[in-house]
């Protein structure tokens, strides 16, 4: 009981902090003020994972990516990690921030601009053009939805010990525009 008790006051935590991030994602897809500041925290890399990985184990469509750049910043960084949800494709909706394998085999995490006949229009919060390869039934993964910020990235020996456990989502920077904080 006290378990379920611990992970529903998390789920709570996670779901308040969210709250404004997600009607901010919600709103006008061309429009996004990049200049917010970062998230301030103390915790560190590894046990943002470690309460990521908690979080995803109370559900078995849930997993768990860590992240490399800046091209959804502030909303994530390597400071970060993500929960990912698996969700039917025919559940997008446009402010959603979809997974996808491009061409170059990495995992893309950006933001659904426009459905269109083949696929979906997606772009970076801090890229000025879409990204140029369509979302679609065969390249989807699923959702970012929840985030768990760090202090700092992750240590060498921490990525070598998680690379084949969690999914790793790279930035990838179209016409940056950049406001690191």
């Amino acid at each position: 009981m006290i378990h379920h008790l611990n992970t529903f006051k998390l789920l709570v935590a996670l779901s308040t902090a969210l709250a404004g991030i997600s009607s901010m994602l919600a709103s006008d897809p061309n429009t996004y003020d990049v200049g917010l500041p970062h998230p301030k925290t103390n915790v560190s890399f590894e046990q943002a994972l470690a309460d990521a990985s908690k979080v995803a184990a109370t559900r078995g469509e849930w997993e768990v990516a860590r992240c490399e750049g800046f091209s959804m910043s502030p909303f994530f960084t390597e400071r970060c990690v993500l929960l990912v949800e698996k969700l039917a494709y025919e559940n997008l909706r446009v402010g959603m921030v979809g997974v996808y394998e491009d061409v170059d085999g990495d995992l893309v995490a950006h933001r659904l601009v426009e459905k269109v006949p083949d696929g979906w229009i997606c772009r970076a919060l801090q890229n000025q053009s879409n990204d140029p390869q369509l979302l679609d039934r065969e390249n989807f993964l699923g959702i970012a939805f929840g985030v768990f910020n760090a202090a700092s990235g992750p240590e060498a020996d921490t990525v070598a010990q998680i690379d084949d456990s969690v999914l790793k989502i790279v930035g990838k920077d179209y016409d940056t525009i950049d406001t690191r904080n």
